[in-house]
């Protein structure tokens, strides 16, 4: 017969007040590291996807994954779309992640960002609140969604690299379920120059279903992010030239 590992009968009243001590402070302690993430979310893209040829990616957005379907039944979801993106750009880290964090300046460079202001709460990682409202027409389709995001930028896991994901904290007009976004910038060496590998990850839950959301989703969804991140790029490039 196996031994206990601790016999109760033997356990002094002082004893069993250690080691509740001892349980309280470890969850403590448990509840402060997943404080420390932000809120990270097991299916954020913080990593380098699978490259056959790094030197096909320069300039070119490519779309690792797209998936648009319906809500799981009875969940109020009515559509969830997943799309991942990456590429390789002439631009350093640095001053791409500057970009990303300027979250004030988002309606300035950034498509569908019609207004965004940002209050920062946290320094160690840095984080913020982010009040935004993005306009999304295409062709037959057209919806405003206005909400608040919980946003987290730190160091990533590679060296060099820069971590920067986001997280729906309210949806102010109801349209929206659930957000959670991610950017990850790597330095990358392809032949002789030094490039940022950037990947760029969405995954929407939208609790309205508008006419034509779907369709647009699918046909324009992946070249709607390609866009968004070009233009992440772009304004990068433009504040280093200055």
């Amino acid at each position: 017969m196996r031994k206990n590992l601790v016999d109760c009968n033997t356990v002094t009243r002082g004893d069993k007040v250690a080691i509740l001590i001892a349980l309280l402070l470890l969850a403590a302690a448990a509840g402060a590291a997943a404080g420390e993430t932000g809120g990270q979310r097991n299916w954020y893209s913080l990593a380098v996807a699978p490259v056959e040829d790094p030197a096909a990616l320069i300039d070119n957005p490519e779309v690792i994954y797209h998936e648009v379907k319906p809500g799981p039944e009875g969940s109020g979801v009515q559509v969830v779309s997943t799309i991942d993106v990456h590429a390789l750009y002439d631009v350093p880290v640095a001053e791409l992640a500057a970009v990303l964090t300027d979250l004030n300046d988002y309606p300035s460079f950034s498509p569908r960002v019609t207004e965004s202001s940002a209050r920062q709460f946290s320094g160690n990682p840095k984080q913020w609140i982010q009040k935004i409202k993005l306009s999304f027409r295409v062709l037959f389709f057209g919806e405003d969604y206005e909400y608040t995001l919980r946003v987290t930028s730190r160091p990533g896991n590679d060296p060099g690299s820069v971590a920067f994901y986001f997280a729906l904290e309210n949806s102010l007009d109801g349209k929206l379920s659930d957000v959670a976004g991610s950017w990850y910038l790597v330095p990358m060496t392809v032949g002789h120059t030094e490039y940022t590998y950037v990947r760029y990850f969405n995954h929407i839950e939208f609790s309205k279903q508008s006419f034509g959301l779907k369709a647009a989703l699918r046909l324009f969804g992946a070249s709607d992010m390609a866009s968004a991140m070009t233009a992440f790029v772009d304004e990068a490039k433009r504040r280093e030239a200055k």
